[in-house]
């Protein structure tokens, strides 16, 4: 029988210990292939891979956990799905508390930790801007050839989606594609899915508010997914607890 995730918020903090289980693990990894589908399909090009996207859907699933815990009231996207789905429709943000206040999250894979928060400026431009933004960075006990081949394999799992989903060429130019691209997108995934299962933490690193975010001195032009936003988040002390009182409006 497989486990079910079992997530632990380390007390006085919105940063979590957890052991992925393995029926979570293959949710999130199949959604994450989904959502790179969509969006080769739409855009013509897929921004960010397979293991930026599942550890995007790990993140939200475990804030929308934290909040439960810390009783504040919210809605949310649905995390499975992507942000123009009709059953998202609307909702430019990931997290909207009950006093309309609207949240963002950004998650950062084991293979690249960071304190710099980024916002693509395709999001901004064909949403709105959220009233903040949250970094994450995951880690667990990997070793650093099992980081630099994490990061190999994601970027790899972009190519390989272009090919397979790409949206210029014809139906039997794109079963032929498959055949010859699907086994070794295959095994990436399966590859990746493994990291993904050996993710043990998830911590809170900051928080900017959009208007400081998205602003003309921070965009960075032709960036690896495109032009986008950045700032970097300041190293504080309290800055969870900062934010669980300044957004959340409690005492952690």
């Amino acid at each position: 029988m497989s486990k079910r995730i079992n997530m632990r918020r380390i007390p006085r903090t919105l940063s979590w210990d957890f052991e992925a289980g393995e029926q979570f693990t293959r949710l999130a990894t199949q959604n994450a292939t989904y959502w790179m589908n969509w969006e080769c399909e739409r855009k013509g090009k897929i921004y960010g891979g397979l293991l930026n996207k599942a550890t995007g859907i790990l993140v939200e699933l475990t804030f929308r956990a934290i909040l439960d815990e810390l009783k504040v009231p919210h809605t949310a996207t649905e995390s499975f799905l992507h942000k123009f789905h009709p059953v998202n429709a609307g909702k430019i943000y990931d997290f909207r508390l009950a006093d309309g206040t609207t949240i963002d999250l950004k998650a950062a894979p084991p293979c690249n930790p960071r304190r710099r928060l980024n916002v693509n400026q395709y999001e901004v431009t064909h949403s709105e801007i959220c009233d903040y933004y949250v970094l994450y960075n995951l880690s667990g006990n990997y070793t650093n050839t099992e980081l630099f081949n994490m990061g190999a394999a994601d970027k790899n799992s972009v190519t390989l989606g272009e090919k397979l989903w790409n949206p210029k060429i014809s139906e039997e130019e794109r079963e032929k594609e498959h055949e010859k691209t699907l086994p070794e997108f295959v095994k990436v995934m399966e590859k990746l899915r493994g990291y993904i299962l050996d993710i043990k933490h998830m911590k809170f690193i900051g928080y900017a508010k959009g208007e400081e975010l998205v602003k003309r001195d921070n965009l960075v032009e032709d960036g690896p997914f495109g032009s986008y936003y950045c700032l970097d988040v300041p190293e504080k002390e309290m800055v969870q607890q900062d934010f669980a009182r300044e957004v959340l409006h409690i005492a952690l």
